[in-house]
This record gives structure tokens, C-alpha cells and sequence, in this order.
């Protein structure tokens, strides 16, 4: 009965979290996008250099939500050379679910020995990047329509900015281009994906862009995905403003952080990126009753198989992000935020957040906006400051 409840919750989701995975698990048990798995929960987003195959070769049913990145942030960093074409005919290879523009996030490498760090171009260069954006996307969007117009539906244009203003400007050149959105939009797109880079622990920032993609795409019933932004706080205020879909590499940390504190296939010294339940692994002091840990003796994985241990950790963390998910998408809206603020540890910050989101439906998203933008955090990019 428990795995019925959970497999129903999980088909009934209205806003839906998609991990940054892995295919190589090692173990069939960990690869809960199969019905096999400890647990089931059909959603993926594989990095698209990663995948040379179609998913049915693979192993991925036409049930599992597969995502691929168009690989533009892969060419700016340096480790790919598609083109919008090679982008295009790669997502429609694999079978995506959804296909992504292939884009140029507005963001310069601070060094040329490293892909880690980037810094965000100054407000007028992002403006010209956005614009070429929209050309690509464009091209792309022709090209479907004259070799698979029926992917037209799934095809997604990338919404980049780190303020309000520069969203607006998408629209307003897209606009240009295309004519009134609200009748020719579905012309071209079926979807909207939305690139945004907010500091951590701006929360009013993020509400800004949620609420943004509500009042332009989600209330016109068109899907929204967020891309990179599933952290557990994140999550709240993307739910909270219906947002379709996100992603996140938040639970890939336990990987990361296994391997840290080991050792393992890291150049020493190498730093670490803000892991999940730290002060728990790996899972000794704590009593979880997820599939993984109530399957897995984590000492013998230790002693046994201490390499593929972060592996377990990954697949663990999936299911506690994909049951916070269940919870917050379960909250009727209007109790939404007292539920939260009684039953989520959250910082006043995101109190504010989510006041800010109330207050949007009484006054709408303009209204509320002049009000709440003052305790955003600073948007740093004109200056073009690290995000």
C-alpha cells in the first residue's frame, strides 16, 4: 500500500522536481526512473554529452520525464563544440521529453584554467547576448517546424537575465520578432525555460523570477522550467508559484562529498561543493527510513564497496528531495504559506518570500513587486560580479 500511495503521489505532481543523474549506478536497485528500482520516481536530466543513444537503448521508458541540457553552458566553458544544429538534432536523437534552445548564458569564464567560475557579462553585453539568443532559438524553432513540426509542443525558449528588467527585455524583443505573444507564442514554442542566476540566499530575487514566470507563461497555461534551482529552500518558493518543472545537481553532492572526504579519484586539495545532511554521513548516526537505507548496511558498503558508497548517498538524497516534493506540491495553496513557516525550519528570509508571494495574489505581480524589490539582494550585474 505504501509503494501504491507513493507511485500515485509521484504521477500526481503539479510541480515537479527533476534530479541531475547518473546512468552508470552499478547497481539496478539505485535506478529509481525503473519500476525495478528501490523506489520509482520517472524524472532525469542527463547531460546531454553524456547520451550517444536513444533512450528506449538505454533503458528509459517513454513514462520517464528525460531532460538534456542544449549544451550551450558546455560551450562556453569549453568542453563541447556543438552548434544550435548539432544541439537540436542531439535532444531529437536521444528523445527528450522536452528540448531546449541551445543558448548563450550570459557569462564570461574568470579564468581560462578553470570551468567552475564564471562571471556575469555587464548589463549591456547581456542584452546583445540575449538577442542572439533569441535568433537562435528562433532558427531552431523553423527548423522544426519544416523536419519534426510535432516537437514544435516541446520545444523550450531559454529565458536568461539576473533582474526583472532583463526577463522583461525577452519578452519585449521576442515581441519584436514574433508579433503579441499571447497569440503567436505557441507558433514557436511550446514552453519556456527559465536561466536565471540568483545568489543562495536571495530569496526575494528567486520569488521575483518564480512570480515572473507565472504571470507570463504559467497563467496562459504554458510549462516553465527552472533550470538548476531544486535546492530544498528553492524548491518551496518554485512550488509555491506553480512552477512546472527544475532541476538540480543537489543530491549528485553526496557523490561529491564521498569522494572528498576519501580521497577517491580527486586531485588532493580539490574543494567540495555544499553537501546534503553532512553532519550525518554516511548515515551512521541517524535512523532514515528511505528504500536505500533501509535496504543497505552503509558499514558494509564502507568496508565492501567504498567507492560506489556516494552512489547510494545520491540515489538516498533523490528520495528525500522527491518526498519534500510530494509534501509542499500536497499543501493547498491558500494554507500554503502558515503550513510551511509551522512545519519547514526556514530562515526569515524566506518568510519574507513567501509573504511576498501572498501578497502577489491580492495586488498582483507588479504591484508587489515595487514593494518587495527594495529587500532583494543587491543585483550585482552591471558590475559584473561572480554569482
Amino acid at each position: 500500500m505504501l509503494k501504491t500511495n507513493w507511485d500515485e503521489a509521484v504521477k500526481n505532481l503539479k510541480s515537479k522536481y527533476i534530479p541531475v543523474g547518473k546512468l552508470d549506478l552499478y547497481n539496478e536497485d539505485l535506478e529509481f526512473w525503473k519500476k525495478s528500482g528501490l523506489f520509482y520516481y520517472p524524472y532525469l536530466l542527463i547531460n546531454l554529452q553524456l547520451i550517444d543513444k536513444n533512450r528506449k537503448e538505454l533503458g528509459i521508458n517513454d513514462d520517464v520525464f528525460l531532460l538534456n541540457d542544449s549544451g550551450g553552458f558546455q560551450v562556453i566553458s569549453g568542453t563541447c563544440n556543438y552548434d544550435w544544429e548539432q544541439s537540436l538534432k542531439q535532444q531529437l536523437k536521444i528523445g527528450s521529453t522536452k528540448i531546449f534552445a541551445f543558448d548563450k548564458p550570459p557569462l564570461i569564464k574568470k579564468s581560462e584554467t578553470s570551468n567552475s567560475e564564471f562571471l556575469l557579462m555587464d548589463y549591456e553585453t547581456t542584452k546583445k547576448c540575449i538577442l542572439e539568443n533569441i535568433d537562435v532559438a528562433l532558427k531552431q524553432s523553423a527548423y522544426l517546424k519544416q523536419h519534426n513540426p510535432d516537437r514544435v509542443k516541446d520545444f523550450y525558449y531559454i529565458m536568461h537575465g539576473s533582474s526583472k528588467e532583463l526577463l522583461d527585455f525577452n519578452l519585449v524583443e521576442l515581441a519584436k520578432r514574433i508579433g503579441n505573444l499571447d497569440e503567436n507564442y505557441r507558433e514557436y514554442f511550446g514552453g519556456v525555460c527559465y536561466s536565471v542566476k540568483v545568489d543562495g540566499t536571495d530569496f526575494i530575487g528567486l520569488t521575483t523570477f518564480s512570480l515572473h514566470a507565472n504571470e507570463h507563461f504559467i497563467k496562459k497555461d504554458l510549462p516553465v522550467h527552472m533550470l538548476g534551482l531544486g535546492s530544498l529552500y528553492r524548491m518551496i518558493i518554485m512550488i509555491r508559484n506553480k512552477i512546472t518543472t527544475f532541476d538540480a545537481a543537489t543530491a549528485l553532492t553526496g557523490v561529491t562529498y564521498w569522494n572528498y572526504i576519501n580521497n577517491i579519484n580527486l586531485t588532493k586539495g580539490s574543494s567540495f561543493i555544499g553537501d546534503f545532511n553532512k553532519e550525518y554521513w554516511p548515515h551512521q548516526s541517524m535512523m532514515c527510513d528511505c528504500p536505500v537505507c533501509s535496504k543497505y548496511d552503509f558499514n558494509e558498503l564502507i568496508k565492501n564497496e567504498p567507492k560506489k558508497v556516494g552512489l547510494y548517498i545520491f540515489i538516498h538524497n533523490v528520495y528525500q528531495m522527491a518526498r519534500f516534493n510530494i509534501f509542499l506540491d500536497s499543501i493547498d495553496l491558500k494554507e500554503y504559506t502558515k503550513v510551511v513557516k509551522i512545519f519547514c525550519d526556514i530562515p526569515d528570509k524566506l518568510k519574507q518570500a513567501l509573504d511576498y508571494c501572498d501578497y502577489a495574489d491580492k495586488v498582483g505581480f507588479e504591484n508587489a513587486y515595487k514593494k518587495f524589490r527594495h529587500y532583494q539582494n543587491t543585483d550585482k550585474t552591471k558590475q559584473g560580479s561572480l554569482f
